[in-house]
């Protein structure tokens, strides 16, 4: 498995690659599962979109936004024969892609956009998750780049900096369904009151799953997160990883957790970020443009996953050499209770990970939230996903990019989101998908309003490098967790001064 893809920026390929979602993409279907004996039930109806949480459910806008330039109409004559380039990573969860052909559905909806307007050739280039965000830059600086893309947060935030992206606020002006998406998404592609991209989805990656057979196994049923919101403390998790790290007859050792920093890219350390924000401790303020890591909430952080591995042993030793894929590994295999991501994708999948043999049976699988100290804010990772479209010099170009944005935007392209379980950014869809999911509406209710949305900042990936770089050298006991906090507080607040 490649590093990158258990990237924090591609919750859908992480979704699609872990242990029980490979096998869920291969199968080009929705699995429905029934959650396990204590899974996440809440209100059987989503909130009213007048209700939906702040932080990322925020209430539909009552009036678009005032167009900044003359509106430009949003369906082009048929007649202007268009090339449009269109970039996406592999999504091999959308059916009917595959391992073998991950970008099947792409290429899929293409088709039925190009037989629906003649006049319009879709040129699809598949980028890898390793190399795909460099070609980007590369061809943008050739002039060579993508009519449109997807992008992760940190993905927007390089495209801003590069000063590649359309100014498509004319457009959302007068888009017809702008009421439809979520305000938050707006807020988030809007820049100095200018939409620079359109929402697509809601990612929250960062529930954590627990492997209850194994804590079932180990006796300690009664140090499982409780109904309704699943919520826990540090303390209840060191006791449940304590509780869960035994040593089986066959000789298998069984761990509470894995602790890793040894990724291709910091950016994929992000389920480690969890402990941090279990403190309110977070990696820097993006507005502010200023990381106090080096303070107590840091240092408590950096702490915790020390002693997670030298003092509670919960965790295998060497974790500075460690990465996720070993982590996984254990977990397919039954000798980690806990993982601190995708807890969600983690038992949809479940079914069809029995039924393919990547897992064996019993394997079942409890979603929770990630825990927080004793009077620390709650936040849980996450972000908001976004199709972009890039700067024309031909505004009848545009004209044509748009119309093809707002296709793939429209209701029945946005049902796709329901072979990954996400929340996509239009209001109509997420409320047809999630009517009758006990776990969509667990993290609807319990997960969303205290979403911590993913930065848009353009130094995020040199800012994780220099947090993973941090970590790695406490885990080998070069540094102290306070000094260890402190080395990265510098780093990162050079990094965002721009020295």
């Amino acid at each position: 498995m490649s590093k990158l893809k258990m990237s924090r920026r591609n919750f859908l390929e992480l979704a699609a690659l872990t242990s029980t979602g490979a096998v869920l993409a291969a199968c080009g279907q929705a699995t429905q599962v029934s959650p396990p004996t204590q899974a996440p039930v809440a209100n059987t109806a989503m909130p009213a979109a007048t209700q939906a949480p702040a932080a990322t459910q925020a209430p539909a806008a009552t009036q678009a936004p005032a167009a900044t330039q003359a509106p430009v109409a949003t369906q082009p004559p048929a007649s202007a024969p268009v090339t449009i380039k269109w970039w996406d990573f592999p999504e091999q969860w959308a059916p009917p892609g595959t391992a073998e052909n991950p970008n099947a559905w792409n290429k899929s909806v293409a088709q039925q956009y190009m037989t629906a307007n003649p006049n319009v050739t879709i040129d699809f280039t598949s980028i890898s998750w390793d190399d795909g965000p460099q070609k980007l830059n590369v061809a943008i600086a050739a002039d060579q780049g993508p009519d449109i893309t997807y992008a992760y947060p940190a993905l927007f935030g390089t495209m801003l900096s590069l000063n590649a992206l359309a100014d498509v606020s004319p457009y959302v002006a007068i888009y017809p369904d702008y009421k439809d998406f979520y305000q938050s998404g707006w807020d988030f592609v809007t820049i100095k009151g200018k939409q620079y991209g359109w929402p697509w989805y809601f990612g929250s990656e960062s529930e954590w799953a627990i492997n209850t057979t194994v804590v079932k196994e180990a006796g300690a049923e009664d140090l499982l997160p409780k109904a309704p919101d699943f919520g826990w403390t540090v303390d209840q998790m060191i006791a449940l990883y304590q509780k869960c790290t035994f040593k089986r007859a066959n000789g298998d050792q069984v761990w509470g957790s894995v602790v890793y920093a040894n990724e291709q890219q910091g950016i994929n350390c992000w389920p480690m970020y969890s402990y941090a924000y279990a403190y309110g401790a977070y990696l820097y303020d993006e507005t502010a443009r200023k990381s106090d890591f080096g303070g107590d909430a840091g240092v408590k952080a950096f702490q915790l996953m020390y002693d997670l591995v030298k003092k509670y042993k919960v965790s295998p030793p060497g974790a500075a050499g460690l990465a996720s894929k070993d982590g996984q590994e254990l977990w397919n295999r039954k000798q980690e209770t806990v993982q601190t991501f995708n807890g969600v994708q983690q038992q949809i999948g479940l079914k069809a990970a029995l039924a393919a043999g990547t897992i064996q049976a019993p394997f079942e699988v409890l979603p929770v939230l990630p825990p927080f100290a004793e009077g620390a804010p709650k936040k849980v990772s996450g972000g908001i996903w976004t199709l972009l479209d890039y700067a024309q010099k031909d505004p009848a170009k545009l004209d044509q990019v748009v119309a093809f944005t707002e296709w793939l935007l429209s209701p029945t392209n946005m049902e796709v989101f329901v072979h990954l379980a996400n929340l996509c950014a239009r209001i109509s869809t997420t409320e047809k998908l999630t009517a009758n999911d006990p776990l969509s509406q667990w993290r609807i209710k319990y997960v969303l309003p205290f979403m911590m949305g993913y930065s848009k900042a353009p130094e995020d990936f040199k800012i994780d490098d220099a947090w993973m770089q941090a970590l790695q050298s406490m885990l080998e006991d070069k540094q102290t967790p306070a000094d260890a906090a402190k080395s990265f507080q510098d780093a990162a607040n050079k990094l965002l001064s721009g020295a």
